[in-house]
C-alpha cells in the first residue's frame, strides 16, 4: 500500500487502520507493508497509533489462534526490533499476537523476505519516485499493490514499472470474478478467476495423425 503526499492524512489513517484490522491480516490480500512519504512519517505514525488505540481499546479478541503462527510472528517481531525497528503500536501478549505496527524497517530484517499471516503492519518511507520504485521492485513478493493519490497519471506510471499481479488506484485490492487474480515472484503460481483462471481448469491435448 503506497500513500502519495497529496492525500489527506486523516482520510488515509482511517483507510489504513480499518483495512489492517479486517481479517486480522490473515488473508493473502491483507495489508502488510505501507509506504509513506518520508516528510510526513512522524505525524502519520502518531495518527496511526492514536487511531489503533481507539479501535482496539475495548477489544479482548484473540487475533491469532494457532500457536505456531503466534511463534512465527513473535520471532519476526523480535528479529525486527533487534535490527532497529521501532514500535508505533502493539497489543501483544505471550499467547496472543495482537495488532502490532512497526516502522524503521530495513532489508536486514526477516520480515522483508518471509511471508506471514497475522496482524503485523510494517511502515516504510520514500523520498522520491525513483526510491519508491527501487523499494517496490526489491520485494520478493508481488501479489497485489494499492496506490493512493490525487494524481491518477502518476499511479499509472508507477504501475507500468512494478512487477505485481494486481495494481489498484485509490481502492483496496479485492477478488472479482471478472478479473484474473494472480501473483508474481514468490507470490504464487498460476491464475484464478477471470478467463485466465478458467483456463487453469483445462488442459491442452495434442492429437497427431500420420496417414
Amino acid at each position: 500500500m503506497i500513500v502519495d503526499s497529496n492525500k489527506k492524512e486523516d482520510e488515509m489513517v482511517d483507510i489504513i487502520t480499518n483495512n489492517f484490522l479486517r481479517h486480522s491480516g490473515q488473508l493473502c490480500s491483507s495489508v502488510r507493508f505501507i509506504y509513506l512519504p518520508k516528510d510526513n512519517i512522524q505525524t502519520f505514525c502518531k495518527k496511526i497509533r492514536d487511531k489503533m488505540r481507539e479501535l482496539t481499546s475495548n477489544s479482548a479478541k484473540r487475533y491469532v489462534y494457532l500457536n505456531q503462527d503466534v511463534k512465527k510472528l513473535t520471532d519476526l517481531y523480535n528479529d525486527a526490533i533487534y535490527k532497529g525497528a521501532r514500535v508505533v503500536f502493539e497489543k501483544r501478549t505471550k499467547r496472543n499476537f495482537g495488532p502490532t505496527v512497526l516502522t524503521n524497517i530495513n532489508e536486514k530484517m526477516l520480515v522483508e523476505y518471509e511471508d506471514f499471516f497475522g496482524p503485523l503492519l510494517l511502515i516504510k518511507t520514500f523520498a522520491s519516485q525513483s526510491e519508491l520504485l527501487n523499494e517496490l521492485n526489491k520485494s520478493y513478493f508481488g501479489l497485489n499493490m494499492s496506490y493512493w493519490t490525487n494524481d491518477v497519471n502518476k499511479a499509472i506510471e508507477i504501475s507500468k514499472n512494478v512487477k505485481v499481479g494486481t495494481f489498484t488506484v485509490n481502492m483496496m485490492p479485492r477478488t472479482d470474478y471478472s478479473y484474473t487474480w494472480h501473483g508474481v515472484k514468490f507470490s504464487g503460481l498460476g491464475y484464478t478467476l477471470g478467463k485466465e483462471g478458467l483456463r487453469e481448469f483445462t488442459y491442452i491435448q495434442n492429437l497427431r495423425i500420420k496417414k
